[in-house]
């Protein structure tokens, strides 16, 4: 089982890091640095820029970023998902310049409705996705109704794509662990 961090300063050793837009940890000379300076450590980027709101803006500004960041292992984007669908295009573009590395799709999904998210899980498999978040930091895991479209949504995944649930604590990590198997998740606090 594979946990990623989100981690704050370049002591830690995880090996699975994600650096987020938070404060600077987004900046690709920070990235790089953390690559350098552990090497066996997979070190995914957050490529989200909230405060930007043309598209066109948006899609180069990720272009760019992945073109300075080429020791990075991959990117995780929210910026696909426009109006509850994602975004074909900009996933097809992603996919070409990010070529082997892995290119997954942030918590936001789970903002999708319900209904729509394995519509948008099979474009994600056409586009070449490795995974998809589900942020579950805010459900009650005794409550099967909260949990129910993670498990269905899991269950459609199969083994084509992998579903990584978003928790707050390695404690949630292990609560969840006990109710549905993943083989990867995801601490953000």
């Amino acid at each position: 089982m594979t946990t990623i961090f989100n981690i704050n300063n370049f002591n830690e050793s995880k090996d699975f890091v994600f650096f987020t837009n938070d404060l600077i940890e987004s900046n690709p000379v920070v990235t790089n640095m953390y690559k350098m300076m552990h090497q066996n450590s997979t070190v995914l980027m957050s490529l989200n820029y909230f405060n930007e709101i043309d598209p066109f803006i948006i899609q180069n500004i990720h272009f760019e970023t992945i073109k300075e960041t080429p020791n990075i292992d991959g990117y995780v984007t929210d910026q696909c998902i426009v109006k509850n669908e994602l975004d074909e295009n900009f996933l097809r573009e992603l996919s070409k310049i990010i070529q082997q590395k892995h290119l997954i799709i942030g918590p936001s999904f789970s903002n999708i409705p319900y209904f729509l998210q394995s519509k948008n899980l099979e474009i994600a498999i056409k586009h070449n996705v490795t995974a998809v978040m589900y942020d579950v930091r805010d459900l009650d895991f005794k409550n099967y109704n909260e949990l129910k479209p993670l498990a269905q949504l899991k269950s459609f995944a199969r083994k084509r794509i992998e579903i990584i649930p978003v928790v707050n604590s390695i404690k949630k990590r292990d609560e969840l662990l006990a109710l549905i198997p993943f083989k990867s998740t995801c601490i953000l606090d």
